[in-house]
């Protein structure tokens, strides 16, 4: 990109729940609109470089879709059937941020609760826990609030939080994709 004069920023971002379409490409383009490009080969490459990122021919034939906007008869990503009945919550940054940087992370809004919990008293959050009824993700969906609970009145210090990541179950191969494209949601809570 560099050789052809391409002002342009790269950056990893997590898994968007498309697997059977990657590799996915996206541009984002100022002034114009996201141009999502799916089963991206090096050979068309090229084309996406120059047609898009230093044209102006968004290149829609090759595309999977558009993010926001777009033009003609361009399909926009949220629509399509995987993604037009969800509501994201968990998995609303994959895709979207880079896992690796915490300051996507900030810019998408996360650790706001965190700089709420950290004005509370511990005995507060741990009452708000308990009071949302979170479950651990675990086969027994031992309730969150009494882990937390457990853990503070336990004596010693300093005390550790930790992420078992490593469930025996064959359902918590889900967790692989949060933990892989939104980490700091996972430290976060």
């Amino acid at each position: 990109m560099a050789r052809q004069g391409a002002k342009a920023n790269i950056s990893q971002v997590g898994c968007v729940g498309l697997c059977s379409f990657e590799p996915l490409v996206t541009i984002v383009k100022p002034d114009s609109f996201t141009v999502c490009y799916n089963n991206v080969t090096p050979q068309i490459v090229p084309t996406l470089v120059e047609g898009y990122v230093l044209g102006d021919d968004p290149c829609l034939d090759l595309a999977l879709g558009t993010v926001e906007g777009g033009e003609g008869e361009a399909v926009r990503i949220p629509e399509l059937m995987r993604f037009e009945h969800e509501v994201r919550l968990i998995l609303r940054n994959c895709g979207y941020i880079n896992p690796e940087d915490i300051n996507h992370y900030v810019a998408s809004g996360g650790y706001a609760s965190l700089a709420n919990a950290l004005i509370m008293k511990p005995e507060a959050i741990i009452s708000e826990i308990k009071a949302s009824g979170l479950r651990g993700r675990g086969g027994a969906g031992f309730p969150t609030g009494r882990k937390w609970e457990q853990c503070r009145q336990a004596p010693g210090q300093p005390k550790y939080v930790i992420c078992n990541a490593d469930e025996g179950d064959p359902g918590a191969f889900m967790d692989r994709v949060i933990l892989e494209s939104d980490p700091h949601q996972v430290i976060e809570g």
